[in-house]
């Protein structure tokens, strides 16, 4: 995380990190509650090793009845005609939004259906190649002030949401197509996965990624608005929020913080050497969370000695210590021993411990 880090200092920039290393788990387990706006995100902290009680509360929005009236006047500041159709891009545009698959689909479908748009509403991350929107057919508009932003989902008569991978957020520009009515693709994945059929056209990874979301922009589609409307009713009304909110804060406040909750988080587990012999050497875990020796889809934590790699046996709870074979190559050495996560650049590491020969 800290190499992560300064590289990031110096002009580095990658949203994987963003995913590699989720504090949130570790936010999660020192506080008295937790608010999510999907079951997604509940069952993936739990699935993570958070204990603390989650509360899945409403994502609200506040209608904006004049924005559907603007539908003309923003199809017209960008040249847009009623031959047209036009495919909505919302929001802040990382590489999670997969916009390569977009663009190709959109390319494929275009061949099809020539009077076809693609409106990339939004401005693009720092890492995000804006080059390659400048496509025939396609208008980047940067940046939209806050009281302009809803009144373009009016102007589009379709939208693409994908997102791959997921911190496990609710989309807000989701639910502002919801609101304007009209068809949205999402991904067949996390938190997108568990909204109705009926609401949502649902777009499968793989080989047909492109082919079904250029399907999506050029086929008849039935109006999803009734449905959008009900779900809305049903999960993102502001009261619903207030009262889920409410519900959360008094939760927490009938229980007492956990003696052993800190202020500060580690950047990487609290170790001890406790022994070695002939063949191998013995840590202890000094922290107050379990170390994991391997998580799908989380880099995991490893130990180096003398510039190898040292795995560890298994998971090791708080308190408990685990016994870790050494090379034959390093037995007869003394050694110095490295934090590291994998798939993660170590700059300047410092030796946590060093252990001489016996």
């Amino acid at each position: 995380g800290a190499a992560w880090g300064r590289g990031r200092a110096e002009g580095l920039h990658s949203e994987m990190g963003n995913f590699l290393l989720p504090a949130s788990i570790d936010v999660a387990n020192r506080s008295r509650a937790v608010i999510v706006h999907n079951r997604y995100s509940a069952d993936r902290l739990r699935d993570l090793g958070v204990r603390t009680p989650i509360h899945v509360v409403p994502h609200p929005y506040e209608p904006d009845e004049e924005a559907k009236t603007r539908r003309d006047e923003i199809r017209e500041r960008h040249g847009l005609t009623v031959k047209h159709r036009v495919i909505g891009l919302f929001g802040f545009l990382t590489s999670a939004k997969r916009s390569e698959v977009v663009l190709e689909a959109f390319a494929k479908a275009r061949g099809d259906m020539p009077n076809l748009r693609l409106l990339v509403v939004g401005e693009p991350a720092p890492n995000i190649d804006i080059i390659s929107f400048g496509a025939e057919g396609v208008t980047f508009t940067g940046y939209v002030p806050d009281e302009d932003f809803p009144a373009y989902f009016a102007a589009v008569d379709r939208l693409v949401n994908l997102r791959y991978p997921t911190a496990g957020e609710t989309s807000g520009t989701l639910i502002r197509a919801f609101e304007a009515g009209k068809p949205v693709a999402v991904s067949d994945y996390a938190q997108f996965a568990e909204l109705p059929d009926d609401c949502v056209a649902k777009i499968p990874f793989g080989d047909r990624e492109v082919e079904a979301l250029a399907d999506f922009i050029l086929r008849n589609m039935k109006d999803p608005s009734s449905p959008q409307r009900r779900w809305l009713k049903e999960n993102a009304q502001m009261e619903k929020t207030v009262e889920g909110y409410l519900a959360a804060l008094q939760d927490s406040g009938l229980r007492t913080q956990d003696s052993g909750l800190r202020s500060t988080l580690p950047i990487f587990p609290q170790l001890e050497f406790v022994s070695r012999d002939a063949t191998s050497i013995t840590i202890r875990n000094a922290g107050d969370a379990t170390l994991r020796a391997r998580e799908y889809g989380e880099p995991g934590y490893h130990l180096i000695a003398n510039g190898q790699w040292l795995d560890l046996p298994g998971d090791v709870k708080p308190g408990d210590t685990a016994k870790i074979e050494l090379p034959t190559d390093l037995r007869a050495k003394s050694l110095e021993l490295f934090h590291a996560m994998q798939g993660i650049p170590a700059v300047d590491p410092k030796a946590w411990v060093r252990v001489a020969i016996h």
